[in-house]
């Protein structure tokens, strides 16, 4: 199989990024952290940042007996750093009362701080009690956010800023195929 060619830079709302991880290499870390999940788990990705993530993921997990649903949490809204507390939408857990599952995953692209994963892990237990473990999977974790996230692609370093594959920089930027990290520049 060919590499896919991605520009080595981007411009998002007049800010540069360059080119971070390819769209094979990001392939090679989603196959890993699929094999993390056992049959009859619920995969819960976090939108907006984890669609394109997510849809990867599931579709590298080698059982069928696979859930999916989806959280809306906002914890950015357009800015570099996360709100104290996100809002949250969606994942009716009723749909599921019939199945025995074997495990909850929350998925992120990113866990930045750990307090989105913290705050919709607590919200998914008041909501719907203790019916079974709670997992947190990043395709990138930053040192802050290790201690809660269970299972991880990379750790990369705390004040980089990245965007593609569903990240983005003031909502632009998304639907890049590779990912992109702030390019320093110097101001003068």
């Amino acid at each position: 199989m060919v590499e896919e060619v991605v520009p080595a830079e981007v411009e998002l709302c007049g800010r540069r990024f360059r080119l971070f991880r390819s769209p094979a290499q990001i392939q090679v870390c989603v196959q890993r952290l699929a094999k993390a999940i056992p049959p009859n788990s619920l995969v819960v990705p976090l939108l907006t940042g984890a669609a394109l993530f997510s849809a990867d993921l599931i579709r590298y997990v080698a059982h069928p007996n696979l859930y999916l649903a989806y959280v809306k949490v906002s914890s950015y809204r357009g800015g570099m750093r996360s709100r104290r507390a996100p809002a949250i939408q969606g994942l009716d857990m009723q749909v599921f009362s019939g199945e025995k599952l074997s495990a909850i995953f929350l998925v992120d692209t990113i866990a930045d701080s750990g307090r989105t994963f913290q705050y919709v892990r607590r919200w998914v237990r008041l909501r719907f009690g203790e019916i079974c473990p709670i997992y947190t999977v990043a395709l990138f974790v930053k040192p802050r956010a290790r201690s809660v996230t269970n299972f991880f692609g990379e750790e990369i370093a705390q004040d980089l800023f990245l965007v593609g594959y569903g990240l983005d920089y003031q909502e632009a930027g998304r639907n890049l195929r590779a990912i992109y990290a702030l390019a320093e520049t110097s101001s003068g």
